[in-house]
């Protein structure tokens, strides 16, 4: 699995070259990479279903037990065959659809490192592992959303996306590194098994917390929503694969994936039961007020994202059956029903239900897509959105009260009446488009929707053909329950079968009588204080007037405030760390000293007082290399030869430096007043007094720290080193080095890009 995972980034890496050789042929090439990868999870599902789990284990940092170990079992793999499965859809879509876009390239680029990503999210069993590939969808999704950047609505739906999931991000690292501390489980199989110490810890509702509020934010549950339908400027194929099946169920994932260790904990539960209810009946409720086709889309996808969680929050047997089919469902309806709406788009120029109409002779192939689509999604049988249906009933009529059951199933009406809007009512009725003479799209375009939209109804016929076995895998994960799941159509004349045709009826009656039905609600706007968006718009703009008033006090460009500031905070740190153990300051000071010392001393003194008080540039660096190199001389004296070499080596060449160009500086002039000059004495002799204790206390008190110790024993043994502070700087800090090696090297590589940009603006 880590294999496939690494092939996929590699592809996402290399994509522009791939371009660059053909740009004909690279969208397809491009393509068989997610197809690949279906096949290959679908023949790792007929291993896991014989031995229900498999797990494949990674060493990364083996003394932190942060290990890429991946997961293979009915949950993982049900996530990953919709991620891959839609992802050749979209992927062979795209290729047509984004063929006029500039820099089709880089939209491959994303989405291939996009769909590594949440593959990486679904398999991976460490908890550091899975935050890392969670942070990754953010940033490619940020990426994807503000596809077309040079929309200023397009940057700020991408920002928010970013904003909104990053921060939800980072509560759910603190909730994974708390349950780390105390469990000491570092991935969920071992959470599982140890999940009484979780379980019995007085702080578990703050983890939980924690955990939520990531999950709620990367799948837009109610008030975090509001990002999802903005994120609708992005290209249809982007909105198709991240909105509809893949990256705002990560949340949905996580949440399943830790439901059999805290499904028995009633704070939990009803977390996920109300907020998931809420969500269901407001992206419902908002759906149908829209007539642009992909906001419809987007807020039906809120609503269902609502379902999945609150089926999770009733945890029951037929709420987890419910979950694992209405996830499928969602994935293959929705999914088509973004494609189309890309068509519908790509053909006629618009996506406004309002002015296009009667499509389905011009557009037979489209009108199937969306006629199958629709049905779906309406819970029409013998689609699996029906048999999702009928176990979302089930659940909410066994597991709820009759107040909750009554949202749930006004909320079934308004997914219908979307499902309608968006799938039935482009090709319906009197034939009206807004520009040229739409056409048929080319079948590169309509064949993957179609073959979704009719998985739907495939699966729904012959339910227990083959996708049994994974939805019974799927539900003992959620579960932890090995008990199978055997779907079918029929289940005789009950109230189920009843309230599933009212929902198609009323539904299809509202739909026909819609302006006259919903006039008053289509014209209700409501406040602003009821909308999420506006407080989200409140804080950041509040923010943004906040660093604008820092940049002016303390970002303001002058280097010698930004030191200034530094030291200041610095010194407080340092003296409140002093002034926090009692008789500190009672130590032992040895002045004895020599008279090169004495001579040392006041050299370096001498040379300080000439450097501040000179009138000219040349006098001022020579002082200041009489300062260093009398710094170096006293590392001689005190056994520091190393150290020594260093500073003469960085002394001589900063002076030269300085010599060198000192004459196209301006001439030297003081403008400093007498305030700046005592505010300067002040700061400096404030610093220069904290350092002097520190050096103090250090010659007086020894340190029998940990790392002293482990320093002196392993330096030698393991880094072959006898000067321990080499030894440390060279082989013990080398990732630390790594890092900075890596800073410089993306510097330079930003310089040159923008010297090389000049250069060609020239």
């Amino acid at each position: 699995m880590l294999t496939a995972l690494i092939i996929v980034f590699v592809v996402g890496i290399i994509t522009p070259l791939l371009f660059k050789l053909s740009k004909k042929y690279a969208p397809i090439i491009i393509s068989i990479l997610p197809l690949s990868l279906f096949i290959y999870y679908l023949y790792l599902t007929i291993y896991v279903i014989d031995n229900q789990k498999f797990i494949e284990y990674n060493e990364w940092f083996p003394l932190l037990s942060i290990n890429i170990n991946f997961s293979a079992d009915g949950l993982s793999l049900l996530f990953s065959l919709i991620i891959t499965g839609i992802g050749t859809a979209v992927f062979f879509y795209a290729s047509k659809y984004m063929k006029d876009y500039p820099f089709m390239d880089r939209f491959y680029s994303y989405i291939t490192l996009f769909m590594g990503s949440m593959i990486g999210v679904v398999q991976s069993d460490n908890l550091v592992s899975t935050f890392i590939f969670w942070e990754i969808t953010s940033i490619t999704s940020f990426l994807l959303i503000g596809f077309n950047h040079h929309q200023e609505r397009s940057r700020y739906s991408a920002l928010q996306a970013l904003l909104v999931t990053g921060l939800g991000g980072v509560t759910m690292l603190a909730g994974f590194l708390y349950i780390i501390i105390i469990t000491g489980a570092n991935s969920f199989s071992e959470l599982l098994a140890n999940k009484d110490i979780l379980l019995n810890h007085p702080d578990l509702n703050i983890i939980i917390i924690l955990i939520l509020f990531g999950a709620f934010t990367k799948s837009a549950q109610y008030p975090f929503h509001f990002w999802l339908p903005n994120a609708m400027e992005a290209p249809t194929p982007v909105s198709a694969y991240l909105h509809s099946a893949t990256m705002v169920k990560a949340g949905v994932y996580l949440m399943a994936r830790l439901s059999p260790i805290f499904a028995g904990v009633v704070f939990w539960n009803n977390i996920l039961l109300y907020f998931g209810l809420l969500t269901m009946f407001l992206g419902a409720a908002i759906a149908i007020k829209k007539t642009d086709l992909k906001q419809i889309l987007a807020y039906t996808t809120v609503s269902v994202l609502g379902t999945l969680t609150f089926l999770l929050g009733i945890g029951t047997e037929y709420a987890l059956k419910a979950f694992v089919v209405y996830l499928t469902a969602h994935s293959l309806y929705k999914g088509s029903l973004f494609l189309l709406a890309g068509i519908i788009d790509h053909q006629t120029g618009t996506r406004n239900i309002t002015l296009i109409s009667g499509l389905r002779k011009l557009m037979p192939f489209s009108f199937v897509i969306g006629l199958l689509a629709m049905l779906s999604m309406s819970g029409m049988p013998p689609f699996i959105g029906f048999i999702g249906k009928e176990l979302l009933y089930e659940a909410s009529l066994n597991g709820t009260n009759l107040a909750v059951f009554s949202i749930v199933f006004l909320s079934s009406v308004f997914n219908m009446i979307a499902a309608l809007m968006s799938g039935l009512k482009p090709f319906i009725g009197e034939l009206i488009y807004p520009n040229e003479l739409p056409v048929e799209a080319k079948k590169i375009m309509f064949i993957p929707p179609l073959i979704l939209a009719s998985l739907g109804l495939v699966i729904g016929v012959i339910p227990n053909l083959g996708f049994s076995d994974l939805f019974s895998q799927t539900f003992s994960i959620i579960s932890n329950n090995s008990k199978a799941i055997n779907l079918s159509l029929w289940h005789g004349f009950n109230l189920v079968l009843l309230l599933s045709i009212a929902t198609l009826v009323i539904g299809y009656l509202i739909f026909v009588n819609y302006n006259k039905l919903l006039f008053n609600y289509l014209k209700f706007q409501g406040t602003n204080l009821l909308k999420a968006e506006f407080y989200y718009d409140l804080i950041f703009n509040s923010l943004m007037k906040l660093t604008k008033l820092s940049t002016r006090f303390i970002q303001n460009g002058y280097l010698r405030s930004y030191i200034s500031i530094i030291l200041f905070i610095f010194g407080l740190l340092i003296y409140y760390t002093l002034l926090s153990y009692n008789n500190i300051f009672e130590f032992y000071t040895n002045f004895d000293v020599e008279i090169y010392e004495v001579f040392i001393f006041f050299t370096l003194i001498t040379a300080a007082i000439i450097s501040v008080k000179s009138q000219g540039r040349l006098s001022a660096v020579a002082s200041l290399g009489i300062v260093g190199f009398s710094v170096a001389i006293i590392f001689v004296i005190y056994g520091a030869p190393d150290l020594a070499m260093t500073q003469f080596a960085v002394e001589t060449l900063i002076v030269i430096i300085f010599v060198l160009i000192i004459y196209k500086l301006p001439k030297f002039k003081d403008f400093s007043s007498l305030t700046e000059r005592l505010k300067d004495i002040i700061l400096s002799s404030f610093i220069g007094l904290s350092f002097t204790i520190i050096v103090l206390l250090v010659y007086n008190y020894e340190l029998n720290g940990e790392f002293k110790k482990y320093f002196s024993e392993n330096s030698y043994t393991i880094a072959k080193g006898l000067n321990i502070v080499n030894v440390i700087l060279v082989d013990f800090r080398a990732l630390d080095t790594m890092g900075e090696i890596v800073v410089l090297t993306i510097a330079s590589i930003g310089i040159y890009a923008l010297l090389k940009y000049k250069n060609e603006e020239a």
